[in-house]
Protein backbone atom coordinates (compact mmCIF):
# COMPACT_ATOMS: atom_id res chain seq x y z
CA UNK A 1 0.00 0.00 0.00
CA UNK A 2 1.24 3.47 -0.88
CA UNK A 3 1.88 5.40 2.34
CA UNK A 4 3.51 8.54 0.97
CA UNK A 5 4.13 10.13 -2.42
CA UNK A 6 6.38 13.15 -2.96
CA UNK A 7 6.66 14.83 -6.35
CA UNK A 8 8.63 17.89 -7.40
CA UNK A 9 8.58 19.45 -10.85
CA UNK A 10 6.16 17.16 -12.68
CA UNK A 11 3.70 19.43 -14.51
CA UNK A 12 1.61 21.20 -11.83
CA UNK A 13 2.93 18.98 -9.02
CA UNK A 14 5.68 21.00 -7.34
CA UNK A 15 6.86 20.17 -3.81
CA UNK A 16 3.70 18.04 -3.66
CA UNK A 17 3.11 15.48 -0.94
CA UNK A 18 0.30 12.96 -0.50
CA UNK A 19 -0.21 10.48 2.35
CA UNK A 20 -3.12 8.31 1.17
CA UNK A 21 -5.21 5.76 3.02
CA UNK A 22 -6.99 2.70 1.62
CA UNK A 23 -9.78 4.66 -0.13
CA UNK A 24 -9.97 8.24 -1.38
CA UNK A 25 -12.12 10.43 -3.59
CA UNK A 26 -9.97 12.98 -5.42
CA UNK A 27 -11.99 16.19 -5.73
CA UNK A 28 -11.38 19.61 -7.24
CA UNK A 29 -11.81 21.74 -10.34
CA UNK A 30 -10.47 20.71 -13.71
CA UNK A 31 -6.77 21.42 -14.10
CA UNK A 32 -5.86 20.86 -10.46
CA UNK A 33 -3.68 17.82 -10.98
CA UNK A 34 -5.96 14.86 -10.22
CA UNK A 35 -5.45 13.09 -13.54
CA UNK A 36 -1.84 14.29 -13.56
CA UNK A 37 -1.30 12.23 -10.43
CA UNK A 38 -2.58 9.14 -12.24
CA UNK A 39 -0.45 9.81 -15.31
CA UNK A 40 2.66 10.30 -13.15
CA UNK A 41 2.20 6.94 -11.42
CA UNK A 42 1.50 5.29 -14.77
CA UNK A 43 4.69 6.74 -16.24
CA UNK A 44 6.73 5.61 -13.26
CA UNK A 45 5.19 2.14 -13.55
CA UNK A 46 6.07 1.89 -17.25
CA UNK A 47 9.65 3.07 -16.70
CA UNK A 48 10.18 0.55 -13.88
CA UNK A 49 8.68 -2.12 -16.17
CA UNK A 50 11.23 -1.37 -18.90
CA UNK A 51 10.30 1.72 -20.91
CA UNK A 52 12.84 4.47 -21.55
CA UNK A 53 12.14 7.91 -20.07
CA UNK A 54 11.29 9.07 -23.59
CA UNK A 55 10.15 5.93 -25.47
CA UNK A 56 10.22 5.65 -29.22
CA UNK A 57 7.08 6.74 -31.10
CA UNK A 58 4.14 6.23 -30.86
CA UNK A 59 4.39 6.33 -27.07
CA UNK A 60 4.46 9.75 -25.41
CA UNK A 61 7.33 10.80 -23.16
CA UNK A 62 7.04 9.53 -19.59
CA UNK A 63 9.44 12.16 -18.31
CA UNK A 64 11.37 14.95 -19.97
CA UNK A 65 10.88 18.50 -21.21
CA UNK A 66 7.15 18.06 -21.88
CA UNK A 67 6.47 16.99 -18.31
CA UNK A 68 8.32 19.46 -16.12
CA UNK A 69 6.65 22.53 -14.62
CA UNK A 70 6.49 25.55 -16.94
CA UNK A 71 6.63 28.13 -14.15
CA UNK A 72 10.15 27.36 -12.99
CA UNK A 73 13.55 26.58 -14.49
CA UNK A 74 14.46 23.63 -12.30
CA UNK A 75 16.23 21.00 -14.48
CA UNK A 76 15.49 18.15 -12.04
CA UNK A 77 12.40 16.06 -11.37
CA UNK A 78 12.14 14.20 -8.07
CA UNK A 79 9.76 11.39 -7.08
CA UNK A 80 9.70 9.56 -3.76
CA UNK A 81 7.50 6.63 -2.74
CA UNK A 82 6.99 5.09 0.68
CA UNK A 83 5.21 1.75 0.34
CA UNK A 84 4.13 -0.98 2.76
CA UNK A 85 4.33 -4.47 1.24
CA UNK A 86 3.94 -7.70 3.23
CA UNK A 87 4.97 -6.08 6.53
CA UNK A 88 8.00 -4.45 4.90
CA UNK A 89 8.51 -0.69 4.54
CA UNK A 90 10.05 0.46 1.26
CA UNK A 91 11.42 3.89 0.37
CA UNK A 92 12.10 4.54 -3.32
CA UNK A 93 13.70 7.71 -4.70
CA UNK A 94 13.97 8.57 -8.35
CA UNK A 95 15.50 11.74 -9.83
CA UNK A 96 15.50 12.73 -13.50
CA UNK A 97 17.92 15.27 -14.96
CA UNK A 98 16.89 17.30 -18.00
CA UNK A 99 18.96 19.04 -20.64
CA UNK A 100 22.37 20.20 -19.48
CA UNK A 101 24.24 22.38 -22.00
CA UNK A 102 27.54 21.15 -20.53
CA UNK A 103 26.82 17.64 -21.76
CA UNK A 104 27.53 16.48 -25.26
CA UNK A 105 24.75 16.48 -27.86
CA UNK A 106 24.49 12.68 -27.55
CA UNK A 107 23.29 12.95 -23.95
CA UNK A 108 20.89 15.87 -24.12
CA UNK A 109 17.91 13.59 -23.58
CA UNK A 110 16.63 13.37 -19.99
CA UNK A 111 18.38 10.72 -17.93
CA UNK A 112 18.06 9.17 -14.49
CA UNK A 113 20.50 11.07 -12.30
CA UNK A 114 19.93 8.89 -9.23
CA UNK A 115 17.74 6.01 -8.12
CA UNK A 116 17.62 4.20 -4.78
CA UNK A 117 15.52 1.63 -2.95
CA UNK A 118 15.52 0.93 0.81
CA UNK A 119 13.65 -1.77 2.74
CA UNK A 120 13.16 -1.50 6.50
CA UNK A 121 15.94 1.09 6.65
CA UNK A 122 18.47 -0.96 4.66
CA UNK A 123 19.70 0.14 1.24
CA UNK A 124 18.87 -2.52 -1.37
CA UNK A 125 19.78 -0.66 -4.56
CA UNK A 126 21.57 2.53 -5.45
CA UNK A 127 22.25 3.80 -8.94
CA UNK A 128 24.27 7.02 -9.22
CA UNK A 129 26.23 8.22 -12.23
CA UNK A 130 26.51 4.79 -13.80
CA UNK A 131 27.48 2.86 -10.66
CA UNK A 132 24.98 0.26 -9.48
CA UNK A 133 25.20 -1.07 -5.93
CA UNK A 134 22.93 -3.96 -4.90
CA UNK A 135 22.29 -5.79 -1.64
CA UNK A 136 21.20 -9.40 -2.13
CA UNK A 137 18.59 -10.33 0.52
CA UNK A 138 20.34 -8.95 3.63
CA UNK A 139 23.80 -9.89 2.42
CA UNK A 140 26.71 -7.55 1.78
CA UNK A 141 26.32 -5.07 -1.03
CA UNK A 142 27.82 -5.95 -4.38
CA UNK A 143 28.95 -2.92 -6.37
CA UNK A 144 28.74 -3.31 -10.11
CA UNK A 145 30.90 -0.57 -11.55
CA UNK A 146 29.84 -0.33 -15.16
CA UNK A 147 27.82 1.98 -17.38
CA UNK A 148 24.12 1.33 -17.78
CA UNK A 149 21.64 3.07 -20.03
CA UNK A 150 20.87 6.16 -17.96
CA UNK A 151 17.60 6.61 -19.83
CA UNK A 152 16.12 3.53 -18.12
CA UNK A 153 15.48 2.48 -14.54
CA UNK A 154 18.18 0.31 -12.99
CA UNK A 155 15.37 -2.02 -11.89
CA UNK A 156 14.89 -3.08 -15.52
CA UNK A 157 18.41 -4.53 -15.75
CA UNK A 158 17.98 -7.04 -12.91
CA UNK A 159 16.89 -10.60 -13.61
CA UNK A 160 14.35 -12.20 -11.29
CA UNK A 161 16.11 -14.64 -8.98
CA UNK A 162 16.13 -15.60 -5.31
CA UNK A 163 18.97 -13.17 -4.45
CA UNK A 164 16.79 -10.23 -5.48
CA UNK A 165 13.47 -11.22 -3.88
CA UNK A 166 13.32 -8.10 -1.73
CA UNK A 167 13.88 -5.84 -4.73
CA UNK A 168 11.45 -7.68 -6.99
CA UNK A 169 8.72 -7.57 -4.34
CA UNK A 170 8.76 -3.78 -4.73
CA UNK A 171 9.18 -3.90 -8.52
CA UNK A 172 6.09 -6.12 -8.89
CA UNK A 173 4.07 -3.72 -6.72
CA UNK A 174 4.96 -0.78 -8.96
CA UNK A 175 4.24 -2.75 -12.14
CA UNK A 176 0.77 -3.61 -10.80
CA UNK A 177 -0.32 0.02 -10.32
CA UNK A 178 -3.53 0.51 -12.28
CA UNK A 179 -4.78 3.83 -13.65
CA UNK A 180 -7.98 3.58 -15.69
CA UNK A 181 -9.87 6.12 -17.75
CA UNK A 182 -12.23 3.96 -19.78
CA UNK A 183 -12.80 4.82 -23.43
CA UNK A 184 -15.21 2.49 -25.26
CA UNK A 185 -15.61 0.74 -27.61
CA UNK A 186 -13.41 -2.12 -26.38
CA UNK A 187 -12.33 -4.43 -29.24
CA UNK A 188 -14.12 -7.78 -29.00
CA UNK A 189 -11.06 -9.79 -30.08
CA UNK A 190 -7.38 -9.81 -29.24
CA UNK A 191 -4.44 -11.46 -30.93
CA UNK A 192 -2.69 -12.25 -27.66
CA UNK A 193 -3.17 -12.26 -23.91
CA UNK A 194 -2.36 -9.14 -21.85
CA UNK A 195 -1.07 -9.54 -18.30
CA UNK A 196 -2.34 -6.09 -17.29
CA UNK A 197 -5.20 -3.94 -18.58
CA UNK A 198 -4.08 -0.66 -20.11
CA UNK A 199 -5.32 2.82 -19.21
CA UNK A 200 -8.26 2.99 -21.64
CA UNK A 201 -8.90 -0.77 -21.59
CA UNK A 202 -8.22 -1.06 -25.30
CA UNK A 203 -6.75 -4.49 -24.48
CA UNK A 204 -9.77 -5.62 -22.44
CA UNK A 205 -10.24 -8.84 -24.41
CA UNK A 206 -6.57 -9.76 -24.15
CA UNK A 207 -6.57 -9.13 -20.41
CA UNK A 208 -9.83 -11.11 -20.03
CA UNK A 209 -8.24 -14.10 -21.80
CA UNK A 210 -5.27 -13.91 -19.44
CA UNK A 211 -7.49 -13.74 -16.35
CA UNK A 212 -9.55 -16.76 -17.42
CA UNK A 213 -6.31 -18.74 -17.58
CA UNK A 214 -4.73 -17.44 -14.38
CA UNK A 215 -7.78 -17.05 -12.14
CA UNK A 216 -10.93 -18.55 -13.69
CA UNK A 217 -12.89 -17.99 -10.47
CA UNK A 218 -12.80 -14.21 -10.85
CA UNK A 219 -15.58 -14.30 -13.46
CA UNK A 220 -18.28 -15.84 -11.24
CA UNK A 221 -18.88 -12.68 -9.17
CA UNK A 222 -18.67 -10.55 -12.34
CA UNK A 223 -21.39 -12.54 -14.10
CA UNK A 224 -23.61 -12.63 -11.02
CA UNK A 225 -23.47 -8.86 -10.58
CA UNK A 226 -23.93 -8.08 -14.27
CA UNK A 227 -27.10 -10.18 -14.30
CA UNK A 228 -28.43 -7.85 -11.61
CA UNK A 229 -27.47 -4.54 -13.23
CA UNK A 230 -27.76 -5.26 -16.98
CA UNK A 231 -31.27 -6.17 -18.11
CA UNK A 232 -31.33 -9.56 -19.80
CA UNK A 233 -27.60 -10.22 -19.41
CA UNK A 234 -26.65 -13.90 -19.15
CA UNK A 235 -22.93 -14.35 -19.75
CA UNK A 236 -19.79 -13.13 -21.48
CA UNK A 237 -17.66 -15.70 -23.28
CA UNK A 238 -15.31 -16.22 -26.19
CA UNK A 239 -16.56 -17.68 -29.45
CA UNK A 240 -14.62 -18.59 -32.58
CA UNK A 241 -15.91 -16.55 -35.53
CA UNK A 242 -16.14 -17.68 -39.13
CA UNK A 243 -12.81 -15.99 -39.93
CA UNK A 244 -11.06 -17.92 -37.13
CA UNK A 245 -10.84 -15.06 -34.65
CA UNK A 246 -11.83 -15.56 -31.03
CA UNK A 247 -14.15 -12.76 -30.00
CA UNK A 248 -15.96 -11.83 -26.80
CA UNK A 249 -19.69 -12.38 -27.07
CA UNK A 250 -22.19 -10.97 -24.58
CA UNK A 251 -25.29 -13.13 -24.42
CA UNK A 252 -28.67 -11.64 -23.48
CA UNK A 253 -32.09 -13.19 -22.93
CA UNK A 254 -35.18 -11.38 -24.19
CA UNK A 255 -38.58 -12.48 -25.45
CA UNK A 256 -37.86 -16.12 -24.67
CA UNK A 257 -34.74 -16.13 -26.87
CA UNK A 258 -30.99 -16.02 -26.33
CA UNK A 259 -29.02 -13.64 -28.51
CA UNK A 260 -25.27 -13.04 -28.64
CA UNK A 261 -23.63 -9.68 -29.42
CA UNK A 262 -20.00 -8.80 -30.06
CA UNK A 263 -18.68 -6.85 -27.08
CA UNK A 264 -17.88 -3.77 -29.14
CA UNK A 265 -21.39 -3.73 -30.64
CA UNK A 266 -22.98 -3.07 -27.24
CA UNK A 267 -23.76 0.44 -26.11
CA UNK A 268 -20.93 2.44 -24.52
CA UNK A 269 -22.69 2.25 -21.16
CA UNK A 270 -23.07 -1.53 -21.31
CA UNK A 271 -19.41 -1.98 -22.22
CA UNK A 272 -18.27 0.29 -19.40
CA UNK A 273 -20.38 -1.55 -16.82
CA UNK A 274 -18.89 -4.87 -17.94
CA UNK A 275 -15.41 -3.36 -17.70
CA UNK A 276 -15.96 -1.73 -14.29
CA UNK A 277 -17.19 -4.93 -12.64
CA UNK A 278 -14.40 -6.91 -14.30
CA UNK A 279 -11.78 -4.53 -12.90
CA UNK A 280 -13.47 -4.54 -9.50
CA UNK A 281 -13.26 -8.32 -9.15
CA UNK A 282 -10.17 -8.93 -11.27
CA UNK A 283 -7.81 -6.06 -10.40
CA UNK A 284 -8.71 -4.52 -7.03
CA UNK A 285 -6.64 -6.76 -4.78
CA UNK A 286 -4.50 -6.93 -1.67
CA UNK A 287 -2.07 -4.03 -1.44
CA UNK A 288 -2.54 -3.02 -5.09
CA UNK A 289 -3.02 0.67 -5.94
CA UNK A 290 -5.84 1.27 -8.44
CA UNK A 291 -7.02 4.67 -9.69
CA UNK A 292 -10.35 5.10 -11.50
CA UNK A 293 -10.55 8.37 -13.43
CA UNK A 294 -14.21 9.42 -13.83
CA UNK A 295 -15.62 5.88 -13.87
CA UNK A 296 -19.12 7.40 -13.96
CA UNK A 297 -18.70 8.45 -17.60
CA UNK A 298 -21.15 6.68 -19.93
CA UNK A 299 -23.28 5.22 -17.10
CA UNK A 300 -26.45 6.40 -15.37
CA UNK A 301 -26.75 7.39 -11.72
CA UNK A 302 -28.68 4.26 -10.77
CA UNK A 303 -26.00 2.15 -12.50
CA UNK A 304 -22.95 3.62 -10.77
CA UNK A 305 -24.34 3.32 -7.24
CA UNK A 306 -24.22 -0.51 -6.95
CA UNK A 307 -20.70 -0.55 -8.38
CA UNK A 308 -19.58 2.10 -5.90
CA UNK A 309 -21.02 0.14 -2.97
CA UNK A 310 -19.30 -3.05 -4.11
CA UNK A 311 -16.03 -1.20 -4.67
CA UNK A 312 -16.03 0.06 -1.08
CA UNK A 313 -16.70 -3.45 0.22
CA UNK A 314 -14.09 -5.01 -2.07
CA UNK A 315 -11.43 -2.48 -1.04
CA UNK A 316 -12.01 -3.18 2.63
CA UNK A 317 -12.20 -6.98 2.30
CA UNK A 318 -9.18 -7.32 0.01
CA UNK A 319 -7.10 -4.70 1.84
CA UNK A 320 -6.54 -3.00 -1.49
CA UNK A 321 -6.05 0.71 -2.17
CA UNK A 322 -8.32 2.70 -4.45
CA UNK A 323 -8.51 6.33 -5.56
CA UNK A 324 -11.49 7.64 -7.51
CA UNK A 325 -11.42 10.86 -9.53
CA UNK A 326 -14.93 12.19 -10.03
CA UNK A 327 -17.25 15.19 -10.24
CA UNK A 328 -20.33 12.99 -10.04
CA UNK A 329 -22.82 14.23 -7.38
CA UNK A 330 -23.49 10.72 -6.11
CA UNK A 331 -19.79 10.01 -5.72
CA UNK A 332 -19.20 13.33 -3.97
CA UNK A 333 -22.05 12.99 -1.50
CA UNK A 334 -21.26 9.38 -0.62
CA UNK A 335 -17.47 9.48 -0.39
CA UNK A 336 -16.36 13.07 0.24
CA UNK A 337 -17.27 13.40 3.96
CA UNK A 338 -15.03 10.48 4.96
CA UNK A 339 -12.67 9.93 2.04
CA UNK A 340 -12.47 13.24 0.16
CA UNK A 341 -9.17 14.88 -0.79
CA UNK A 342 -9.50 18.34 -2.35
CA UNK A 343 -6.97 19.41 -5.00
CA UNK A 344 -6.55 23.18 -5.43
CA UNK A 345 -4.40 25.23 -7.78
CA UNK A 346 -2.63 28.00 -5.85
CA UNK A 347 -1.83 31.49 -7.14
CA UNK A 348 1.71 30.25 -7.79
CA UNK A 349 0.30 27.79 -10.33
CA UNK A 350 1.23 24.84 -8.15
CA UNK A 351 -1.18 22.38 -6.54
CA UNK A 352 -1.83 21.44 -2.95
CA UNK A 353 -4.14 18.82 -1.49
CA UNK A 354 -6.02 18.74 1.80
CA UNK A 355 -8.77 16.61 3.36
CA UNK A 356 -12.35 17.61 2.59
CA UNK A 357 -13.92 19.56 5.45
CA UNK A 358 -17.60 18.62 5.95
CA UNK A 359 -20.13 21.39 6.46
CA UNK A 360 -22.12 21.80 9.63
CA UNK A 361 -25.24 19.59 9.87
CA UNK A 362 -27.95 21.01 7.64
CA UNK A 363 -25.43 22.79 5.39
CA UNK A 364 -24.72 22.28 1.73
CA UNK A 365 -23.85 18.82 0.44
CA UNK A 366 -20.40 18.13 -1.09
CA UNK A 367 -21.99 18.13 -4.56
CA UNK A 368 -23.58 21.54 -3.94
CA UNK A 369 -20.28 22.94 -2.68
CA UNK A 370 -18.50 21.57 -5.75
CA UNK A 371 -21.10 23.14 -8.06
CA UNK A 372 -20.53 26.53 -6.44
CA UNK A 373 -16.76 26.22 -6.66
CA UNK A 374 -16.24 26.49 -2.88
Amino acid sequence: MLKRLYVDNYKCLVNFELRPGPLHLLMGANGTGKSTLGMLLTSLRDVVAGDALVPDSPKVAHFGATTFNKWQKNPLQTIELEVRIEEHSYVYKFQVEHEDPARSSETLKPRILSESLDMDGQRLLEFVEGKLSITKNNRAAATLDFRLDWHRSALTFLQARADYNDIFRFKRWVEDIGYFRLVPPFPASAGQESVRPDRTLSNFSGWWRYMLQEDPGFYGPVEQTLREVLAGFRTLRFRTLDDGRKAQIAEFHAGGQEQGFLLDSLSDGQQVLIALYSLLHGYVNSGRLVIFDEPDNFVALREIQPWLNQLQERTEESKGQVMIISHHPEMLNQLAPEYGLVFRRLDSGYVNVEPYQPQEPGGLTPAELEARGW
